[in-house]
């Protein structure tokens, strides 16, 4: 017998889950809106106009493929397939492909991994996916903080798990916050004002895409450094279960 409650609590999560991806959206596109309006009103050079352009339409495109995912898991509540995944490799992507969107916004990125870290059980297509969303919204969130910014991109062990995650020594975000912006989420516009003046949709994406990946999304501190990891057991520690 189908489970209507369920079904209708998933589809209202996933309702305000494309709310707040709507909302997360109209930056970038904003951006290439205002860069087109500026380049007719000034004499630069049009390739200025065109390049910023390009980079505003390469972050509106790495988010929706990351959205995508993380709304398409959170209307199924399927679980994605997992095979031993390397976190350095994937952070390395994930900083190339962020290199645009922090140049944009005058942010350093660092990657800091280490080669004992080992593999971990996820999918290659999630946690990119994941990481891709969480370093956007990390790398916004930093433009409001007035010195040098830089965010890194960081794996390590800890007891029997690893974590991959982004790092800000001006890290606003506790562990006690995060739960209370996942307990606010679909209540308020804006559930994360610590880190974003916009839905941080970003985060919740992530939360499901990790969540399908048997993993958990939490604040953590990490070399003097707060910031936001995905979580997993390792996969020589998964053998033995």
């Amino acid at each position: 017998m189908p489970n209507f409650v369920a079904d209708n609590v998933r589809s209202a999560e996933s309702q305000l889950l494309l709310r707040a991806v709507a909302e997360e959206l109209k930056i970038p596109l904003l951006h290439i809106v205002r860069s087109s309006e500026l380049s007719l009103l000034s004499n630069d050079s049009p390739d200025i106009a065109l390049n910023t352009i390009r980079q505003s339409a390469g972050t509106a495109l790495t988010l929706l493929d990351s959205y995508l995912l993380g709304l398409e898991l959170a209307d199924t509540q399927d679980q994605l397939e997992l095979e031993p995944i390397s976190v350095n490799s994937a952070l390395y992507d994930v900083m190339n492909e962020l290199d645009q969107v922090a140049t944009q916004h005058q942010t350093k990125l660092q990657l800091n991994i280490s080669n004992n870290v080992g593999l971990v059980m996820a999918n290659a297509l999630g946690l990119r996916a994941a990481l891709l969303s969480l370093g956007v919204a990390f790398i916004e969130a930093q433009t409001l903080q007035p010195q040098t910014r830089t965010i890194y991109l960081t794996a390590h062990k800890r007891a029997d798990h690893i974590l991959a995650g982004l790092y800000a020594e001006n890290s606003p975000i506790s562990a006690h916050q995060l739960n209370a912006a996942f307990k606010l989420y679909g209540l308020m516009r804006q559930p994360l004002t610590q880190l974003s003046a916009n839905s941080a949709a970003g985060i919740f994406v992530a939360k499901n895409i990790i969540q399908a990946m048997a993993g958990e999304l939490n604040s953590v501190r990490h070399n003097r450094q707060r910031g936001l990891a995905a979580i997993f057991q390792s996969s020589k520690q998964l053998s033995f279960i």
